[in-house]
């Protein structure tokens, strides 16, 4: 049975200070403590920023040796507007990708490379260009696990389409990330549907239910992830969820809540291990860091 990694989709977010975090903490020492609660985390700044090869080295010096950076791509990866060596792009182009997999090959080297999230905007439909696209980033990672979240539920409109959208995933060897999100509408919102598309890996990402700031224009993260779930709705939709993609032949499942400001992430992260643990499910548990808190260099974020 498949490996159950469950962590957070940050742990810089200020927020998470004296909630989370003690109050005095250093933001040096936050991975540190982060690490010492949870066996996985995703590393959300690389959306608006490329990685950097230094802070993969050094996080792997603050961690223990089992625990796992998953990593969101660079907003231009995922057709979302961003800079990268003075030019404005919307697609990723070869160096970038590889200039990616670079960074955070200390990671990958050391088997601590969980998956490279491409998290596809609602403007990115269903076509043939779209699958080519996606394909040919998958080709230029050629060492990276790419795991693919869709924000349109044109992708799985219908039965059929649900299947070939699948087939694909499955054909260039690419994670398929089950979510859990409000349902808006079909240009939005992609249902709660399980799919494992590929052996190595099955993610879930949970982004909370608030309907009403989902897709709200000038809403911001905060608000738009700003919702704490239920143990009822962690013990009886998610966790039965996590169980079903857990019987089906997958090593590791990463289960990511994206819900982290003012805490709520990891205490519905924490609440859902405790229910996993109830399950008798086979959870990875977080280990001791490899350095005492306030013994490391400085990190940038």
């Amino acid at each position: 049975m498949a490996r159950i990694y469950v962590g957070t989709c940050s742990w810089a977010e200020k927020s998470l200070i004296g909630t989370f975090y003690p109050e005095n903490i250093r933001p040096s020492d936050m991975i540190s403590y982060y690490s010492a609660h949870f066996p996985v985390v995703e590393v959300d700044s690389t959306f608006y920023h490329m990685p950097s090869y230094r802070n993969a080295m050094l996080w792997a010096e603050r961690t223990p040796p089992e625990f796992k950076f998953d990593y969101k791509a660079f907003g231009p990866m995922t057709t979302h507007s961003g800079e990268y060596n003075g030019e404005k792009l919307r697609r990723a182009t070869e160096d970038m990708l590889h200039e990616f997999e670079d960074a955070v090959s200390p990671l990958a080297a050391e088997g601590r490379l969980g998956y490279i999230l491409f998290q596809l905007p609602k403007w990115f439909f269903p076509s043939d260009k779209n699958k080519d696209y996606i394909a040919w980033c998958a080709e230029h990672m050629p060492n990276s696990l790419i795991a693919v979240e869709f924000r349109n539920g044109y992708w799985f409109k219908d039965d059929e389409r649900t299947r070939e959208t699948s087939d694909f995933l499955s054909g260039i060897g690419a994670v398929y990330v089950n979510v859990d999100e409000p349902q808006v509408d079909i240009k939005s919102s992609v249902p709660p549907i399980d799919l494992v598309t590929a052996r190595d890996m099955s993610v879930f990402r949970l982004h909370g239910r608030k309907k009403e700031t989902w897709d709200l224009r000038g809403a911001t993260v905060e608000e738009r992830f700003d919702y704490d779930y239920s143990s009822e709705e962690l013990s009886d939709e998610i966790a039965p969820r996590v169980q079903h993609v857990a019987s089906q032949p997958v090593q590791e499942i990463h289960v990511m809540f994206n819900n982290v400001h003012h805490g709520y992430g990891p205490s519905d992260a924490s609440k859902l291990i405790e229910i996993l643990k109830q399950l008798e499910m086979p959870l990875v548990e977080p280990q001791s860091a490899s350095q005492p808190l306030g013994s490391q260099r400085s990190l940038a974020f």
